[in-house]
């Protein structure tokens, strides 16, 4: 301070030290102060633990628990994020939002370093699970079908690629000789499949219970066929994280990667975020907290990791539901959908658990009674955006739409029962071949 006299000194300064605003009620919202890119808050009612939401444009909020009362976030350069904070305690009340501007990163110019060994989850660029060379568009079920039906399929869609449900191998969904099938689906039909190994049984559900022994063998011999047709790519069971434990499915993950050394062949494992934890018995079980450091892709990693197992090469999502909602992690409590992809691979990156991600299933139902059923028009416009996107997100290394022909009367098809192309068929067509991905 200084006297209004227009020369006179000013006095030297003194600091003050305000104290944090205190609050009895765990459901506050918290006081937040921004000092630099750092957020703090004052102490809610002795409460240790807090949720962080960040929110960036063009992609899914992002939540992080934080133990104590202060957090950095990882830098996005030349990106504007918002942050908030609340108590971890049910129904508590966000702080209001500040605002970062990271700064642009300059530019660098570097090669991508390459997996050197089988099942590291090194492929593409290391350290965010970036895919390698160009995003795999394709659908499920293309050669359901007359071979006409196949190449007509094929000339509208502007691609060759399908996912392929082999069974265990031996029998599967498409045929009783299953190495046959897939031969004719390579050499006839030129088609190229990504293979899945779905080895579901009368009263079971894909892979559960199934001995790692009998895994290895299923896969190895599995893996020797498509080696000699020049297929590089498996998906090691459909939706496990419904039907069986993480750990289990690692050690069968585990055995399948020492059925396919030596073949080149990429196995894919699922990916999920919040699941039923039963392990311990099913009067013990829990849902997993994803927030706390919990879902079924970390846990996977970290079984897998302690039986002598490392990253998986790559992980399969199928994020069905709403174009915006991205709730897949069971970190807020709103719907799934197509925005769950982004939320997913930036949970992965924090935990340092990213690899390539394979959409190996999503689509919109028109019809069928459902409470999320779409027009046609919008299915067409949904479809186009899910190839955009996943172009654009260099982590996404397949997207497989579900499916070429409408079937258990639920209108997913990209073409009507009859074989004709619906609106969806011709906007992903367009939308691959305008891309410069089309493969055929």
């Amino acid at each position: 301070m200084r006297d209004l006299g227009s020369t006179s000194p000013w006095s030297s300064e003194q600091r003050i030290r305000y104290a944090w605003p205190q609050t009895e009620n765990p459901q506050a919202a918290p006081a937040i102060t921004l000092t630099g890119e750092v957020l703090s808050w004052n102490v809610v009612a002795r409460v240790k633990a807090y949720v962080v939401i960040a929110k960036a444009p063009g992609a899914a909020a992002v939540y992080s628990e934080v133990t104590g009362n202060s957090f950095t976030p990882a830098v996005t350069p030349g990106v504007t994020a918002e942050y908030s904070v609340r108590t971890a305690i049910a129904g508590s009340a966000w702080a209001p939002f500040v605002r970062i501007a990271f700064p642009a990163a300059p530019v660098e110019t570097r090669q991508p370093t390459e997996a050197v060994e089988e099942g590291t989850g090194k492929t593409g660029t290391e350290g965010n699970g970036e895919r390698s060379g160009s995003l795999i568009a394709g659908v499920v079920g293309l050669v359901s079908g007359t071979l006409p039906q196949v190449n007509s399929f094929k000339s509208v869609l502007h691609t060759r690629y399908m996912r392929l449900d082999a069974g265990n191998g031996v029998s599967g969904w498409f045929s009783s000789d299953m190495p046959a099938t897939i031969n004719e689906v390579v050499t006839k039909d030129d088609v190229t499949p990504l293979i899945l190994y779905n080895p579901a049984e009368a009263g079971k559900e894909t892979l559960v219970g199934r001995p790692v022994e009998t895994v290895r063998s299923e896969v190895k011999a599995l893996g020797e066929v498509m080696h000699g047709l020049g297929l590089k790519w498996m998906e090691f069971g459909n939706e496990a994280y419904f039907y069986e434990q993480p750990g289990e499915y690692a050690r069968q993950y585990q055995a399948a990667l020492e059925g396919l050394k030596g073949l080149g062949i990429t196995l894919i494992a699922n990916a999920w975020g919040d699941y039923w934890n039963d392990e311990k018995g099913a009067a013990n079980g829990y849902w997993s907290d994803v927030v706390a450091n919990g879902g079924w892709w970390v846990d996977f990693v970290n079984d897998l990791k302690a039986i002598g197992g490392s990253l998986p090469a790559a992980c399969s999502l199928h994020p069905y539901g709403p174009m915006a909602a991205h709730e897949y992690l069971g970190a807020g409590g709103g719907p799934s959908g197509w925005m769950s992809i982004p939320a997913m691979h930036n949970w992965m990156v924090q935990k340092g658990m990213a690899v390539p991600v394979w959409i190996t299933e999503v689509g919109q139902e028109t019809f069928g009674g459902g409470a999320e059923d779409v027009t046609e028009e919008q299915k067409a416009s949904d479809v186009k955006q899910y190839v955009q996107d996943a172009n654009g997100w260099n982590f996404v290394q397949g997207l497989f739409v579900y499916s070429a022909t409408d079937s258990l009367g639920q209108g997913y098809g990209l073409f009507n029962p009859e074989g004709n192309p619906t609106l969806a068929a011709s906007a992903f067509g367009q939308t691959v071949s305008s891309l410069g991905l089309a493969s055929s």
